[in-house]
C-alpha cells in the first residue's frame, strides 16, 4: 500500500475510532502487523489477564500491553512453563506471568 494510501486509511480509521489508542489504530491499518499481533494473541491469550483486550485499546496503553504480549510470546517460545491464571484479575493481585520452576516444583 502506498504511503499516501496508508496515511489516508489511518486518518479515516482514527476519525471513526478516536476513542482508541493511536498506535492501536495505526497497527490495525497494516495487515501484516495486525496478523502478527493476532497470531501472538491467539498463542498467549490463556496467560493474559481478563482485561487485556479491553485495555490494549485504551489511549496510552497499547505499547505497554504490546510489550506484555511480546514477553509472553518469548516465554512460550523458549518453552517456559507458564501457569494459567486461576482467578479474575484484581488490581495488584498477581504478577503478569507465573512460571513453574520444574526443578523445585515451585511457582
Amino acid at each position: 500500500m502506498p504511503i499516501d494510501s496508508l496515511e489516508e486509511a489511518y486518518d479515516s480509521l482514527y476519525k471513526k475510532f478516536s476513542n482508541l489508542d493511536k498506535s492501536y489504530v495505526l497497527n490495525a491499518c497494516c495487515i501484516e502487523r495486525r496478523q502478527h499481533i493476532q497470531e501472538a494473541y491467539d498463542k498467549c491469550k490463556d496467560y493474559l489477564d481478563n482485561d487485556f483486550t479491553k485495555e490494549i485499546r485504551l489511549p496510552g496503553n497499547f505499547i505497554s500491553r504490546l510489550w506484555e504480549l511480546q514477553l509472553c510470546s518469548i516465554l512460550l517460545f523458549k518453552k517456559y512453563n507458564l501457569i494459567k491464571p486461576q482467578y479474575k484479575k484484581k488490581k495488584g493481585s498477581r504478577p503478569d506471568f507465573c512460571i513453574l520452576d520444574t526443578h523445585n516444583n515451585k511457582i
